[in-house]
């Protein structure tokens, strides 16, 4: 170092370090997360409680149980929105009025039996399921890796006993 002069190049680096040092600081504590005020650390645990009725979305396998079911039961609104529909149009056709009639009945008791199905098969430990009754047969999704013959049989008699479709009319999906 010269004589005479008061600060050199590594004076004023260790400086400029010290500088950065209490601005990285000064920047932590102010806008890093703090328990006491009420914020979050990233990645920290918090307990919910589910009190609107609504499901929650978990997992790709819930999704699609939730995502079936919301469009199941969206289709089957537009299918009452469009009866409810004809019988107003109908004006005095009492024959289209009783078709009509006949099918929103129809689709009331396929609601019905779905739900139950449902129901009772988490009642024998199925975590998810899903009825879709068709015109001609039923389909039942059930959350599953596989199943044994005991539980195909309980799907069976749960399916045919809600619906009145024979066995050979019940299908059987997992998804895991």
């Amino acid at each position: 170092m010269k004589k005479g002069t008061i600060l050199g190049k590594s004076q004023i680096i260790l400086a400029v370090m010290v500088l950065a040092l209490g601005a990285a600081v000064w920047f932590n504590v102010k806008y890093s997360s703090d328990s006491k005020n009420g914020n979050k650390y990233l990645g920290q645990a918090e307990y919910v409680d589910n009190t609107s009725g609504e499901a929650l979305q978990t997992g790709a396998e819930s999704d699609y149980f939730v995502t079936a079911k919301k469009e199941r039961d969206s289709a089957r609104d537009d299918t009452k929105a469009d009866l409810q529909e004809a019988i107003k149009n109908a004006k005095g056709n009492t024959e289209a009025i009783a078709k009509a009639s006949d099918k929103a009945a129809s689709i009331a008791a396929r609601e019905t039996a779905e739900q139950n199905i449902e129901a009772l098969l988490k009642a024998k430990g199925f975590k998810k399921a899903l009825a879709i009754i068709g015109d001609n047969d039923i389909n039942v999704v059930v959350k599953a890796d596989s199943l044994t013959a005991q539980q195909t049989l309980q799907i069976q008699d749960i399916a045919a006993s809600q619906s009145g479709y024979t066995a050979d009319k019940i299908k059987i999906l997992t998804v895991k």
